[in-house]
């Protein structure tokens, strides 16, 4: 995914409710996606040691046949032509062995985010949108490096794909995915502007002095009229 100005994303303005909509369907998406990957990622790699398995126990049984019958050895280790085949499956299948786990890894950490995605959509938690934010870019950066090597080296054309329906698909896919990120994105900067503003509406009241309270001191004239007066340190009613 290429990386667009912060101020261009500003000038897209949806709804606040559109955008929670929109954020929630793209993380149940994500999940989805990642469960798919996942479970992909699983049966391969199970398959592949089930491979491996095989290919073992074919070599075990191709070593005691050498036992009983003559073969003759084709390299200075004494190998076979059976046993060289088979020790080269065996390799091929660890290689996919550990790319499917390195895959598996991936998977679960993209699942990972996409939950963390989901929960911060419905809880309004920010920190929880960010993880994804920066693994859909760097899956994006990777996913687009490869794409760009494959069309350059023309490598789709084994595949019986034509040129320009090649780079339709990666066109289409890089705007998709734009898309994705900045609805994301437009959600997270309402909820950080929303916290930004509940952080400046919380206001600590100002510490009020003690008020003093004054006791009263009612005094009557000669004339009838009553005067009142105010003694903090001695006060006392008095009527004449």
């Amino acid at each position: 995914m290429i990386l667009i100005p912060y101020k261009w994303i500003e000038r897209v303005q949806i709804s606040p409710k559109n955008l929670r909509l929109g954020a929630i369907l793209i993380s149940i998406y994500e999940i989805l996606i990642a469960h798919v990957v996942m479970f992909v990622m699983l049966l391969g790699l199970i398959n592949a040691e089930k491979a491996q398995k095989l290919l073992l126990e074919d070599i075990e049984d191709q070593k005691e046949m050498e036992d009983y019958y003559y073969y003759p050895a084709i390299n200075n280790r004494g190998e076979t032509l059976d046993i060289i085949q088979l020790n080269s499956a065996t390799k091929l299948a660890s290689g996919t062995i550990f790319k499917l786990t390195i895959g598996t890894v991936i998977a679960t950490i993209y699942l990972l985010v996409c939950l963390s995605l989901f929960t911060g959509v419905l809880k309004n938690r920010a920190q929880l949108i960010v993880p994804w934010m920066i693994f859909d870019v760097i899956i994006s950066l990777v996913i687009n490096s490869i794409l760009l090597i494959i069309g350059t080296s023309m490598l789709y054309e084994r595949f019986a794909i034509n040129n320009w329906l090649y780079w339709s698909f990666c066109a289409v896919y890089t705007v998709i995915d734009l898309c994705v990120w900045v609805i994301v994105f437009q959600y997270y900067s309402i909820i950080k502007h929303m916290a930004k503003l509940r952080e400046e509406a919380i206001i600590p009241a100002p510490i009020v002095t003690p008020y003093p309270y004054y006791q009263e001191n009612t005094v009557e004239s000669i004339n009838g009229l009553k005067h009142t007066l105010c003694n903090v340190e001695k006060a006392n009613y008095v009527t004449a």
